[in-house]
């Protein structure tokens, strides 16, 4: 690439990130905002398929924070180029995010839209991370909607199924009534002052865990609460309550007998007939197998 070329891709870099009238200063004599711009230039010149921005804007005064984070909002509306966000600010993913993942101890806890995060919480860490976020700021009109009665299809404000819980509440205040749910001039549903603040206080929630009973398997408990399941000693298989004595001995069936306690087939009493095996010596560990495969002469 000459350098006619290269000074050309620079400026339309510059431009682009809004830098445009401060290409001559030195990196000492721009702001913090301005160095993150000149950054984010660098890495588009190059044309990637990704961007991996690991914690850019950590740094950065509050306003130029959000300044940065509406760049990086309309940079992909315009490129379309895939964004990979790393940070610890969940208000910041919730805001840049389209899909987010939570990550604990270098595993995905939980992976979903914003809202799903927020909305649906997977455990108890999960709900203990997000606890602080604004849940109307995030959910959507969606959430809390209801069915529509007769007399409220033509009534109210209408309110698009993408209008967070937050417009909502300012439609149905303004109105004094229900507000409408519109989708291609159809009546989705309707939203009102209680279902609004039921979304707000998240009594919407379905619970994440449940109590184990006594006939249960135990319930899926949070990332930071393993769950341990005890397993009996011995074999797998237990004796029934009232076991079927054995024909032939008179002793319960479910005691495993121990092969070495078997006698030969070949010995015989003296009449001449098998003598019947001794009985077992004790449960040995090869249960299923010797029952199975053990004659008795």
């Amino acid at each position: 690439m000459g350098k006619a070329r290269r000074r050309a891709k620079a400026a339309e870099m510059v431009a682009k990130v809004g830098l445009t009238g401060l290409e001559h200063r030195r990196p000492g004599q721009l702001s913090g905002g301005h160095q993150q711009r000149v950054g984010l230039a660098r890495a588009l010149a190059v044309d990637p398929e990704v961007l991996l921005f690991d914690e850019p804007f950590s740094a950065l005064a509050p306003l130029i924070r959000r300044d940065m984070q509406e760049e990086v909002i309309r940079l992909y509306r315009d490129e379309g180029r895939a964004m990979v966000f790393i940070t610890h600010d969940l208000s910041e993913a919730l805001r840049l995010g389209t899909r987010i993942a939570l990550m604990r101890d270098g595993r995905i806890v939980q992976l979903g839209t914003p809202e799903e995060i927020v909305g649906s919480l997977a455990d108890a860490y999960v709900r203990d991370f997000v606890r602080d976020v604004p849940r109307e700021q995030v959910l959507t009109v969606r959430r809390a909607m209801r069915p529509v009665r007769p007399d409220e299809v033509d009534r109210g404000p209408a309110l698009a199924p993408g209008a967070t819980v937050a417009e909502a509440i300012e439609a149905v205040a303004r109105s004094g009534g229900p507000a409408r749910v519109m989708d291609a001039g159809r009546c989705l549903g309707v939203v009102d002052h209680a279902r609004l603040l039921d979304v707000v206080a998240g009594l919407d929630e379905p619970a994440t865990t449940t109590a184990p009973t006594d006939s249960a398997a135990p319930a899926v408990t949070s990332a930071d609460e393993p769950v341990a399941t005890a397993a009996p000693a011995g074999p797998a298989a237990t004796a029934p309550d009232d076991p079927t004595p054995d024909p032939a001995t008179g002793q319960p069936t479910d005691q495993a007998p121990n092969r070495s306690a078997y006698q030969a087939p070949d010995q015989q009493t003296a009449d001449g007939t098998d003598a019947p095996a001794p009985e077992p010596s004790g449960g040995g560990t090869e249960s299923a197998t010797a029952a199975g495969t053990g004659g008795r002469g």
